[in-house]
């Protein structure tokens, strides 16, 4: 007996196809199973999901309101009238101390300190934003402030610090760097920039070279008859804008890299990026080897001109 000839497919594997459009006594004759007429009768007829014959469909109807931030930062907020009350005596502050006097979440990854209320005691606070009603009234207690946070790559110092840290003597200007506040432990580890802002007063002249700096602060240190160095350390930019052109040239003319070398206010190695800080009171012929919008914009609106270098 041939094993071959008994061969056949499982009960249920093969069925008859269906024969569309043989008369109307087949059951599928006509309109082939499929309707009369419309869009789902066509070839490729299909309608998306969600399509409701053309009427405002249900995702449209219901409201929406508000929305889910992925790159939300949680702040604990703290007042200095707050501070108080939990730490009367004073002591060190940050968000792990918070949390064990149950006013920090476990939500909260950052902390900033605000308020304009008086406090009593000295306190020592570590946080990640700090207002400048705050910062003036803890130190103006014998208190401190360190900025840490993981996304800031400057060290905040204040004109209070640098007037402790680096006392005047004689008439003379003091010369303030970035390594002179880095031995002198105002910029902390893991720091590569520093922020002056406008907290505490100077008691003298100060040539204060920095890569960030308020425009209080700027101004609290040119009213002194010092100077502010704005440094770039990654392309060795030293950034100037129309108040220091103004200062160095009050009549207007042409600025360019080897006059600003003569006056001493470049180094050799140096490159000059202009920004668009301040007013322009004077037509002036610059040669920079950067420029902002805002700086090229003003100044051909004054009848001046830029000229980009290598």
């Amino acid at each position: 007996m041939s094993i071959l000839s008994n061969l056949k497919p499982n009960e249920g594997s093969v069925k008859n196809r269906k024969r569309l459009g043989r008369g109307r006594a087949s059951g599928q004759g006509s309109t082939s199973g499929k309707g009369c007429k419309g869009q789902k009768q066509r070839t490729g007829g299909k309608i998306r999901p969600g399509f409701e014959g053309g009427q405002m469909p249900l995702q449209r109807r219901v409201p929406k309101r508000g929305f889910n931030n992925n790159f939300r930062k949680e702040y604990c907020l703290l007042t200095l009238e707050e501070l108080t009350r939990i730490m009367p005596e004073g002591g060190k502050v940050n968000l792990e101390v918070l949390r064990e006097n149950g006013y920090a979440g476990n939500d909260a990854t950052m902390l900033k300190v605000l308020g304009t209320k008086e406090i009593s005691g000295k306190y020592e606070i570590t946080a990640d934003k700090v207002t400048e009603a705050a910062w003036k009234i803890i130190e103006e207690k014998g208190g401190s402030v360190n900025l840490v946070s993981s996304t800031n790559e400057y060290a905040t110092v204040t004109l209070g610090q640098i007037t402790r840290k680096f006392p005047k003597k004689g008439d003379s200007a003091v010369d303030v760097t970035f390594d002179a506040m880095k031995s002198a432990g105002l910029v902390p580890e893991g720091k590569t920039k520093v922020a002056v802002v406008a907290v505490g007063k100077l008691n003298g002249k100060y040539n204060i070279s920095v890569h960030k700096i308020s425009r209080e602060a700027r101004k609290a240190l040119e009213m002194k008859d010092g100077k502010v160095t704005v440094i770039d350390p990654v392309n060795n930019y030293r950034i100037v804008d129309f108040r220091d052109l103004e200062k160095w040239f009050p009549k207007g003319g042409e600025v360019t890299v080897a006059a600003l070398t003569k006056m001493g206010i470049l180094n050799a190695s140096q490159k000059v990026k202009l920004s668009g800080d301040g007013r322009v009171k004077a037509p002036y012929s610059v040669q920079v080897h950067k420029a902002s919008a805002i700086a090229r914009r003003k100044l051909e609106s004054f009848g001046g001109k830029i000229t980009l270098i290598d």
